[in-house]
């Protein structure tokens, strides 16, 4: 595979502070905010992590070494590490306000759940807002998995979103399937907002997979009822679910009807996720004065 470079350009410091149970190590992170000149070209919109359902894997930290960005620091997403990490959590500042960020490199494994739950809950009882940068193709499925707890820990992780009541915010930032995007705090679990980058796919799962269950349901139908499977149509039904699939994950299809509150460019991340925090935190401190008059009939 590929490695891709991220460069996350909306952070001001990233605590290497990370939590996780006992024997879950995570990823630190050290970094400060990239402004959006000296890494792309004006009115050029970036593809900075892959398309569609490829992952990627965490390094700690590099230095940006660019002229335009004194003592900066990015962090890549790419390579290999020691551990197999998929989630990872850390306290940081976004424009001045803390924030809880959660984000992920592929699928949500038993660990990854737990950890991310433990940290939901400590930022909510430290009332810091919750960032989630979406990156996954869902929940991790398969016998060792099941073993591990899955479905224990996928529970508790979704327990915590949903009970979490400080201000969540989310980022598509790249593949968003299955229940992983409920679970990092989709659409259905009301975050305050919900932006997507340019290269976003959302889908219940990537159409090469779901053409492979499809093929293989109609071949298992065929020989059960006694005849050879036509392989040419299946491969044509194939084709056409890839290209559905394809065609109906796209950010523009989601943001069309409202799957979020619209598509930005990558480099305005920082001042997008800054102006949110400031809401909020506007929000939080006014004190409403409900109506409580009735509706006089004119």
């Amino acid at each position: 595979m590929r490695n891709f470079t991220v460069q996350v350009l909306l952070i001001d410091r990233f605590d290497e502070k990370t939590v996780g149970p006992s024997g879950h190590e995570t990823c630190a992170l050290r970094l400060r905010g990239v402004g959006r000149q000296g890494h792309h070209r004006q009115g050029r919109v970036p593809h900075p992590i892959p398309p569609r359902t490829q992952t990627l894997q965490h390094r700690k930290t590099v230095h940006a070494g660019h002229a335009a960005v004194q003592q900066q620091q990015i962090v890549v997403l790419c390579g290999q590490l020691r551990h197999r990490i998929h989630t990872v959590c850390g306290h940081a500042a976004v424009e001045g306000h803390r924030v809880g960020i959660i984000g992920n490199n592929g699928p949500i494994d038993p660990q990854g759940a737990v950890k991310t739950a433990q940290f939901i809950q400590l930022c909510d009882q430290s009332g810091i807002p919750l960032l989630f940068l979406q990156n996954t193709t869902g929940y991790i499925v398969g016998t060792e998995a099941e073993r591990g707890g899955i479905v224990k820990h996928g529970s508790k992780m979704i327990q915590a979103v949903t009970n979490a009541a400080v201000p969540k915010l989310t980022l598509h930032i790249g593949a968003s399937f299955g229940a992983g995007n409920y679970g990092m705090c989709g659409r259905a679990f009301d975050p305050r907002f919900i932006f997507a980058w340019p290269n976003n796919r959302i889908a219940v799962m990537g159409g090469e997979q779901a053409a492979k269950v499809m093929t293989i349901i109609a071949e298992d139908g065929a020989r059960r009822a006694g005849r050879e499977p036509d392989m040419k149509a299946l491969d044509a039904s194939a084709k056409q679910i890839i290209d559905t699939y394809a065609a109906e994950s796209t950010a523009l299809f989601a943001t069309a009807r409202l799957w979020d509150d619209g598509i930005i460019d990558p480099r305005d991340s920082r001042r997008v996720i800054g102006l949110c925090l400031d809401i909020c935190r506007e929000a939080e401190a006014r004190q409403l004065r409900p109506n409580s008059f009735g509706v006089a009939r004119m």
